[in-house]
């Protein structure tokens, strides 16, 4: 396992650090995968296939799917 050594007197602290920026960068990564779900909805009610959306996003078109039908079930 690589990475710096941290000296035994900072490891609280260097360990509170990490983990704020992992959960800073995990509601980040939260709000850009909420920010695409809509941008797929959205592409796909105005016409663009599932196809198109899965090969600009390159994914799967079964995750385009999912996508659109997880919103769907949120609506309800």
């Amino acid at each position: 396992m690589g990475g710096k050594v941290v000296d035994s007197t900072d490891i609280e602290v260097t360990l509170k650090d990490v983990q704020h920026q992992i959960d800073l960068s995990q509601h980040n990564l939260d709000n850009l995968l909420e920010q695409r779900q809509q941008i797929v909805v959205q592409a796909y009610q105005n016409g663009i296939s599932m196809i198109k959306i899965a090969s600009i996003l390159q994914v799967t078109r079964q995750r385009i799917f999912a996508i659109i039908n997880a919103i769907k079930t949120e609506e309800e």
